[in-house]
């Protein structure tokens, strides 16, 4: 039990910042399966075009995820994604889900600049606490250096959401517990609002 918590006070879901020290390049090919058995089909420029979104593998078996790139892909938001995976795990004790989603600003002059992603953090931070917590949840943002080379080589970040639940008694109530908590974080960054005096766009 963490040293300020008393036996009276509940235990609640935690939320982390962290910045990966490393970067990559924007759009990136797929690859061969990874030694663990998944799969990198690549980056799928679907801004403004999510119907596309049946391009992206890893959505067709989860409403949230699909749901949630498809909302942020759309042009009322100032967001585009870049990659997300899920998967459900069974232990002796239960089941517990993680997943992530990737993504970034869709203007350099906010996604070239970390403070924009730290400031989202803070906010869906104090956002989250206001909101009727249906499971405990582990909410990590990762921040990662990103080169967006559709935009001339333009350097700037990415943030990764990993979302993991506890380890619960049923499949379905695990996948739900993952669900409520991604629809969470996309009906927050949903209250972002485009900024129409940027014209600075990656992707139009």
């Amino acid at each position: 039990m963490p040293e300020n918590q008393t036996q009276d006070q509940a235990p609640s879901s935690e939320l982390i910042l962290s910045i990966r020290n490393r970067g990559k390049a924007i759009p990136y090919f797929g690859s061969d399966k990874r030694p663990d058995g998944n799969e990198n089909h690549g980056f799928k420029a679907l801004k403004g075009h999510t119907e596309d979104a049946g391009l992206v593998p890893e959505i067709l078996d989860n409403t949230a995820l699909r749901n949630a790139v498809i909302t942020l892909n759309d042009p009322s938001t100032p967001f585009f994604t870049i990659g997300c995976a899920k998967s459900c795990n069974r232990e002796d004790s239960g089941y517990w889900m993680k997943g992530y989603l990737e993504f970034s600003f869709n203007y350099i002059e906010f996604a070239s600049d970390a403070r924009y992603y730290f400031e989202l953090f803070f906010h869906f931070n104090d956002w989250f606490r206001q909101q009727f917590q249906r499971a405990m949840v582990g909410y990590h943002f990762e921040l990662e250096g990103a080169i967006f080379t559709d935009k001339s080589s333009a350097h700037g970040f990415t943030s990764t959401v990993w979302i993991r639940t506890l380890t619960l008694a049923t499949e379905e109530e695990t996948k739900g517990a993952w669900a409520w908590a991604l629809n969470l974080l996309v009906e927050f960054l949903k209250t972002v609002p485009v900024n129409l005096s940027l014209r600075d766009q990656i992707y139009l």
